[in-house]
């Protein structure tokens, strides 16, 4: 059935329409996207957009990873300074303080004292973080599945191992941390080798 010339012409006003629509869609979509050029107001004047903070959830990823790295940092130190059997020249107080720093090292102290050091690093896998971003200074527990197979204590003279037997090689390891103005520190580092992992 042929149209009639008004019909016609309505469906080629809608189709107008149509397409207007979506290139004012579209240009409004680029316009927020773009959002770097300052956008005049009302009255003509122009300002540059404000940054939009990170999302709650964004700034909570961001706090996990901080943390956890945190917590390499201070494995990584404190193998260093059990490998050369000596603090001196280690960061470790940039990644641990209070119990877990005064943890490190003792152990330290007391290896120097037996004459033995460590060779090989072990690996560590975060289970389970925690943050809190809402408490001042912010607080995280941190549980990870500790494995020091590739680690060992040794002799420092001979070069023999000294390890312990029938020792658990993977266990998970409760960390508490805490910031230090914008910087993660752990706490407490607590081995739970009855738990493996």
């Amino acid at each position: 059935m042929a149209r009639t010339a008004p019909a016609a012409r309505r469906n080629h006003h809608q189709a107008r329409r149509t397409a207007t629509a979506a290139a004012l869609v579209t240009a409004v979509f680029l316009a927020s996207a773009c959002g770097e050029k300052d956008t005049p107001d009302d009255n003509g004047n122009t300002s540059s957009p404000t940054k939009s903070s990170p999302s709650p959830d964004a700034a909570g990823v961001e706090a996990e990873a901080a943390v956890f790295d945190a917590y390499q940092g201070m494995v990584t130190a404190k193998v260093e300074a059990t490998s050369k059997g000596t603090l001196k020249g280690s960061d470790i107080g940039t990644y641990a303080s209070e119990k877990a720093l005064a943890g490190v090292k003792e152990e330290v102290f007391v290896n120097l004292q037996n004459d033995i050091v460590t060779t090989g690093k072990p690996k560590v896998e975060a289970e389970r973080t925690t943050v809190d971003l809402k408490q001042k200074p912010h607080r995280a527990q941190l549980v990870v599945c500790f494995d020091n197979a590739s680690l060992t204590p040794v002799n420092k003279s001979t070069g023999k191992s000294v390890e312990a037997p029938d020792q658990p090689k993977r266990y998970i390891v409760n960390a508490s941390l805490r910031t230090i103005g914008e910087r993660w520190v752990v706490t407490e580092a607590l081995a739970d080798r009855d738990r493996p992992c």
